[in-house]
């Protein structure tokens, strides 16, 4: 982010997103699903990152500036609104996460992915083949580490 998250107006970049939401609001009830113009209009505005601490290079926004923006969003569709919350709601974890070990890259819009096939035998139910889809390179084009638990 080039601004220092102080001086970005979430609430203001919401509200400037709120006719285009509105106008696929259909299109969005009709394939229960929100089109990649509104996810990439939702990312770009930094609207999935309210949530996330700064040192991650989240808004790390207070309690009533999230809720107006959500607000906003939710004036042009509830599900959109929804599903924005819900994944903010999610990054606030990552506060109470051990700092991101040095090479692991983040993953976001664009990231690559690669699909693995796998088969397990099931009971009663013999050999299923499973496609696993993992990211396994950054925005960048960048090898993403493989995390072991």
């Amino acid at each position: 982010m080039s601004k220092a998250n102080e001086e970005i107006d979430y609430v203001e970049r919401a509200c400037a997103l709120a006719p285009e939401i509105e106008a696929r609001a259909d299109q969005i009830e009709q394939e229960r699903r929100l089109p990649e113009p509104v996810l990439a209009a939702l990312f770009e505005a930094g609207l999935f990152r309210l949530l996330l601490p700064r040192s991650l290079d989240g808004g790390e926004v207070d309690p009533v500036t999230f809720a107006r923006v959500m607000e906003e969003i939710a004036k042009a569709d509830a599900s959109t609104a929804w599903c924005l919350c819900q994944a903010a709601g999610c990054s606030m974890s990552a506060a109470y996460l051990s700092p991101r070990p040095k090479g692991c890259a983040r993953v976001g819009p664009g990231a690559r992915r690669a699909g693995h096939r796998r088969r397990r035998r099931l009971p009663g139910h013999g050999h299923l083949e499973l496609r696993e889809r993992r990211a396994t390179r950054d925005v960048a084009g960048r090898a993403l580490p493989h995390l072991r638990a």
